[in-house]
């Protein structure tokens, strides 16, 4: 799946954040978004996601088959925010099985996904720890299991 990104305009009250703003994303790629602070960055990534509101333009999913849906989708798109937002009290594997619960999987296979995905950020060992007890850099570990136990396709 790619992103078309076509003449998107994002306002910040009376202040103009992205202006026509083009880009393509390509599929199976990695795309660092950079910018001073208040610049756009987040409130692009927002947008993509379905969690921002945009003033002008269009972004457009295309899938490998060439079908394309207009508009934010939410439902295809997983990120980290900023803050992690990590339930401090609940376990490292608890927080990792979110995003698969919230697709509907069962506890089973939502366990499953997320041991895998723990294991594969390098917390295969903390499943049990209860999240405020990891560090700064299991934490950001943490939420890129949450992502990646996720089927959304970006």
């Amino acid at each position: 799946m790619h992103i078309d990104i076509a003449q998107l305009t994002i306002t910040f009250g009376s202040r103009v954040l992205l202006d026509k703003f083009d880009a393509q994303i390509a599929a199976r790629t990695m795309t660092a978004v950079v910018g001073p602070s208040g610049s756009g960055k987040t409130s692009l990534l927002a947008a993509i996601a379905g969690q921002g509101s945009v003033s002008g333009g269009s972004i457009a999913f295309v899938d490998d088959s060439g079908v394309r849906e207009t508009g934010a989708r939410w439902d295809k798109v997983c990120w980290i925010p900023q803050s992690l937002n990590a339930l401090g009290s609940r376990s490292v594997l608890d927080n990792a099985m979110l995003a698969a619960l919230g697709e509907g999987r069962s506890i089973s296979e939502s366990t499953d996904i997320a041991h895998e995905c723990l294991r594969s950020v390098g917390l295969g060992d903390k499943v049990e720890m209860a999240a405020k007890n990891l560090s700064g850099g299991e934490l950001q570990r943490l939420a890129i299991a949450r992502v990646l136990a996720s089927s959304r396709p970006v």
